[in-house]
């Protein structure tokens, strides 16, 4: 068993050395290709036929921009978990067929879900005051 063992810790340290070893020949790729100051958009003359075809280059992001795609895209994603579940609760309202368990299952869950997006809605809010606030000093 100890032969064994040895046997698949000097495969499994003999694997990670040669790991570290391919990454750092791409690392060194890397820095030579960024020293040498290749420059892809300019070398390849895609600006240049974009240019031609009417289209602008385009700005960088700022991390601002960045950061207000990111919680656009949450915002997005709350709204639609939202609506899957006023709908769910909107099903299961109509399909309770006149239980009242269910019926105040479906109520709580289309309330709950209410209540979370106001809340989503009101931290929004709040932090677009206060961004707002910061940017200004």
């Amino acid at each position: 068993m100890p032969n064994r063992l040895l046997k698949m810790n000097i495969l499994l340290t003999s694997g990670f050395i040669s790991l570290m070893m391919i990454a750092g020949i791409f690392h060194l790729g890397a820095a030579e290709a960024k020293q040498s100051g290749y420059n892809f958009a300019n070398s390849s003359g895609l600006t240049t036929a974009g240019n031609v075809a009417g289209y602008e280059t385009a700005e960088p992001t700022t991390v601002d921009q960045l950061i207000g795609q990111i919680i656009q895209i949450a915002l997005s994603f709350l709204g639609a978990v939202f609506l899957i579940f006023a709908v769910y609760g909107g099903f299961t309202w109509m399909t309770a067929h006149g239980n009242e368990t269910k019926v105040t299952k479906a109520k709580e869950i289309i309330l709950s879900s209410l209540i979370g997006m106001v809340i989503t809605l009101a931290a929004y809010g709040i932090s677009i005051f206060v961004i707002d606030a910061l940017w200004k000093y």
